[in-house]
């Protein structure tokens, strides 16, 4: 996903920030000085891969690649902003708690090992080249599908390929295929008015779908264990579960 993209984890300003204690202060003034040098590989080596991308924008999995499309995750305003920067600002940057430590309110985000690890600034370059992936997937799309706000997530899970779009209303619409159709084909499933529910605060969420009987739910979880999966499809009739499958995370998240 990208998610999904999700992205997701972070996006909502997190309370309890605090001004960041002399070692950190030093960690940060060290990301600072490096992007003060404006040299892309260096700035490439402080990230933890692969990079969320907004989706459809496929994440960014490697250094070279970030390296190659820099120019959607930074543009002029957000390094300049990033090289004057001084970590002692509180007001710029701050440590909040186990997420780590933020940049403005949550432009990026740091781990305590000096590693960025999010970036939720998103550059005109990016905005353009999502409309763009937008575009093309409304070409392709069957033409029950071609209508809504954003997508949401497309992939394979088992032996589905599923695809939520958020609508009119911030609601969401679910869309199911036998794995190999193509989507330029009617879906098997549709349904509409899908609910999304955060839950706790590590930035876990499920979207909900309710089809008389059938209770439709995908999961994505960012706080688990080495075995949690990226994401989980599970169905349900009548409350009773008929249908898991683990989603792999490995097209987009």
């Amino acid at each position: 996903m990208r998610i999904v993209s999700i992205l997701l984890l972070l996006l909502v300003l997190p309370v309890g920030a605090n001004a960041l204690s002399p070692q950190y202060q030093n960690m940060v003034n060290d990301i600072i000085g490096v992007f003060a040098t404006g040299q892309k590989e260096k700035i490439a080596d402080l990230f933890v891969y692969p990079i969320p991308m907004q989706y459809p924008n496929p994440d960014i999995l490697t250094e070279e690649e970030l390296i190659r499309r820099f120019d959607e995750v930074f543009d002029d305003k957000l390094l300049n902003d990033i090289s004057a920067s001084d970590a002692s600002d509180d007001k710029v940057w701050s440590a909040v708690g186990w997420r780590g430590i933020m940049f403005y309110g949550g432009d990026v985000w740091i781990n305590y090992e000096g590693k960025i690890i999010k970036v939720n600034y998103v550059t005109t370059t990016q905005q353009e080249k999502v409309a763009q992936l937008i575009s093309l997937q409304k070409e392709t799309l069957h033409v029950d599908l071609k209508s809504f706000l954003r997508p949401i997530f497309e992939d394979d899970i088992g032996q589905y390929h599923i695809r939520i779009d958020l609508m009119e209303g911030h609601s969401y619409r679910y869309a199911s295929w036998s794995k190999g159709k193509r989507i330029s084909q009617k879906p098997d499933i549709i349904v509409m008015n899908g609910t999304i529910t955060y839950e706790g605060t590590g930035g876990d969420l499920y979207y909900k779908f309710l089809n008389g009987s059938y209770e439709y739910r995908f999961s994505v979880f960012y706080v688990g264990t080495e075995d949690t999966p990226p994401g989980r499809l599970v169905v349900l009739k009548n409350g009773n579960l008929i249908l898991s499958n683990d989603w792999s995370g490995k097209n987009n998240r």
